[in-house]
């Protein structure tokens, strides 16, 4: 047995009791840990591609460099979560909670995002959302502003000006 399945195995058998957990950089890829408790764990830079977090609490945890493509997070909370530089590519996000959470630098291409509630996510833009899916349903923040022209067609309009920003 491979380390990186040692180390999935053991996360997934305490996947309820994973608060404050240092798993940084841990080979997690494919993992099941639906509505385990995460919070506050160290995922930096973990590798959780494919991952099953669904309904997962991620309260607090530090996500920064992590590797979430093609996650299933729907209805996860990740309120306070630092998701700064994670790649959420082709992620199942609907349903999630991102209050406070900060996505800065987040790679968000073809995430879905439809009912997530991002009404209060930092450091949001519409670049991030364009290259994602939302719908109507997706709650943002107030200084990102949504024109919709059909269900799917819509303008983006960001009214923060941030650092390294011209």
């Amino acid at each position: 047995m491979s380390e990186d399945n040692t180390e999935r195995q053991k996360a997934e058998a305490s996947k309820n009791d994973l608060k404050k957990a240092n798993l940084m950089g841990k080979h997690l890829e494919g993992a099941d840990l639906s509505g385990g408790d995460l919070s506050g764990a160290n995922l930096r830079k973990a590798k959780l591609a494919g991952a099953n977090l669904k309904a997962a609490k991620l309260e607090k945890t530090a996500l920064s460099t992590a590797d979430l493509s093609g996650a299933a997070l729907s209805d996860a909370d990740l309120s306070g979560a630092e998701c700064i530089a994670t790649n959420f590519t082709g992620a199942n996000l609907s349903g999630a909670q991102f209050d406070r959470a900060s996505v800065s630098k987040a790679v968000m291409t073809d995430a879905h995002l439809k009912g997530a509630d991002m009404s209060n996510v930092i450091n949001l833009t519409c670049q991030q959302l364009q290259s994602a899916h939302i719908d109507k349903t997706t709650r943002l923040p107030d200084y990102i502003k949504i024109k919709w022209h059909s269900d799917t067609e819509y303008d983006c309009g960001d009214r923060v000006q941030r650092i390294g920003e011209g």
